[in-house]
């Protein structure tokens, strides 16, 4: 992936046992991102600088998904 992509944020597991914080981390961001596809907007190593519309977001590579 490269800057100017378009992606989807994407859950890498369905099941995070005794894992609340990251539950909570996981649906905060897909409500904030509302199934919508996001501009890569920069890269720092693995963490990608996302903009969802008019919210902008910092993800790690492993939770985006190119169109």
């Amino acid at each position: 992936m490269k800057i100017g992509d378009l992606v989807y944020f994407k859950m890498t597991s369905t099941d995070c046992p005794g894992a609340l914080t990251a539950v909570k981390y996981y649906e905060r961001i897909k409500k904030l991102t509302d199934n919508r596809a996001g501009v890569i907007l920069s890269v720092h190593g693995d963490n990608y600088y996302v903009a969802f519309g008019t919210d902008t977001i910092i993800l790690n590579r492993f939770f985006l998904e190119e169109v």
